[in-house]
């Protein structure tokens, strides 16, 4: 924590709760340390989960394809935890879920969440095997129209290319 960082009211009552003292630093190590350019004056380390989801026994999944931008696959962890999914299973090729841009576009969504990374997505989506639906650009059903059970997993894909078309054949 930095030193002005010590000094705000929200930070403290988070000291009071953790019950463990901060290692406090000037501003200017915080801010050689921090990777953003006006960093907060508080920071923690956390351990990154070993268990990731299994997919057989989740009750709803969020599958990701080579979404390799960092906010991006930060705003779908945020989504996802907002609808109550509590488990995402990231192939190989996206971005790093715990890397700093993730986790400042997640904004806390890691908390409620069960990740998985550089998973084998056919392997992950047949052991869902419930009803999938992925993102489609065109030729697909509008959501309002869908008739959509309550166990589910979502598929997303790149930014550019979408959904693999072996991957979107396991939607139905």
């Amino acid at each position: 924590m930095s030193a002005s960082g010590a000094q705000k009211p929200e930070f403290a009552d988070l000291i009071r709760r953790a019950a463990r003292k901060p290692v406090l630093v000037s501003d200017a190590v915080f801010r050689a340390i921090a990777d953003t350019q006006a960093p907060a004056g508080i920071a923690a380390e956390i351990e990154i989960p070993a268990a990731g989801p299994d997919p057989g026994r989740s009750r709803g999944c969020v599958f990701l394809e080579n979404v390799q931008d960092p906010g991006n696959v930060g705003a779908i962890l945020r989504s996802a935890a907002a609808f109550g999914i509590q488990d995402v299973v990231l192939g190989r090729g996206c971005a790093d879920a715990w890397s700093p841009k993730v986790l400042r576009a997640a904004m806390g969504a890691h908390f409620s969440l069960r990740i998985a990374e550089e998973a084998d997505l056919a392997e992950a989506v047949a052991r869902f095997g419930e009803t999938l639906v992925c993102t489609a650009p065109r030729e697909g059903t509008p959501l309002p129209q869908a008739q959509l059970p309550s166990r589910i997993g979502w598929i997303f894909g790149a930014e550019g290319q979408g959904v693999t078309r072996e991957l979107a054949a396991r939607a139905r």
